[in-house]
């Protein structure tokens, strides 16, 4: 999903003090050395382990606040909201 990997690289971004577009350049030069330099022993690390970063990105993208008030919303609450938005 392209998407989904954009908005973790920008929440990340966001989240370390990013302030301008530049960050996301060194952030991809930096990957890149990464890669470069260290591939031998990124390959040694089990694919379970590499799976878990993308996970607690995601889960550190969204905030307990925000959970908690999706969960308590009933079943007409996104039209009720999306209504009340709309006539703003």
């Amino acid at each position: 999903m392209p998407a989904t990997g954009a908005i973790a690289r920008t929440a990340v971004n966001v989240r370390s003090g990013a302030k301008t577009r530049m960050a996301a350049a060194v952030r991809a030069v930096v990957l890149l050395a990464i890669v470069y330099l260290a591939s031998g022993m990124v390959t040694r690390n089990p694919l379970a382990a590499l799976g878990r970063v993308p996970m607690v990105t995601a889960a550190r993208m969204v905030s307990r606040g925000t959970v908690a008030a999706i969960l308590s919303y009933t079943r007409a609450d996104p039209v009720v909201r999306s209504t009340s938005w709309a006539m703003h």
